[in-house]
């Protein structure tokens, strides 16, 4: 694993965030493989495309998303990031800021 490996894991992923902050469905599409498994912090895994759905189109919009701490594991051409995020939305008409561990 290189630093400019670790660098380019931590910026795919701040281009996410900013696709979700954006509300960008071809963005967030274009950056997520298309056998994406995504497993949400309630424990319901989504497809790409629930996922893009489920954060663009409707009842959720997102403020930002912040990465803390982040760290990467790079094996081969696999990489694996945790971090602990910041999450601003709105949901419901009401504003949620959540900290939870992402991987």
């Amino acid at each position: 694993m290189t630093t400019a490996d670790v660098h380019e894991v931590i910026a795919a992923a701040l281009r996410r965030a900013d696709a979700l902050a954006a509300g960008d469905a071809d963005g967030l599409t274009a950056l997520l493989h298309p056998s994406l498994r995504w497993t949400t912090f309630t424990g319901d895994v989504l497809t790409r495309d629930e996922y893009v759905t489920g954060n663009t189109a409707g009842g959720l919009t997102w403020r930002s998303q912040r990465l803390h701490d982040p760290v990467v594991v790079v094996v081969g051409d696999t990489a694996v990031l945790t971090a602990v995020v910041t999450d601003e939305v709105r949901r419901g008409g009401h504003d949620e800021t959540n900290r939870l561990r992402l991987t």
